[in-house]
């Protein structure tokens, strides 16, 4: 799929968002986003599932993060 259909100035399609690694405020990763969470009513991202530690699967955890939570950097 070509980059311009996946993302626009002020949109990003979700194949784009889910694998995204996820840093803290140190700059360190912490996980990658497994999927966003979409409202059913408003078509809003709600949040999104950050999926976190574990090794080939095992003792995986998965953490709700609020969407308005999060900061796109696209030097990342």
């Amino acid at each position: 799929m070509a980059t311009e259909a996946r993302e626009t100035a002020g949109l990003i399609g979700s194949d784009k968002v889910e694998g995204t690694n996820v840093y803290d405020a140190h700059g360190e990763k912490i996980g990658s986003i497994e999927r966003v969470m979409i409202e059913k009513r408003s078509g809003h991202v709600a949040y999104a599932v950050l999926r976190f530690g574990g090794f080939l699967g095992i003792g995986t955890d998965y953490y709700p993060i609020p969407w308005d939570s999060l900061k796109y950097d696209t030097s990342q």
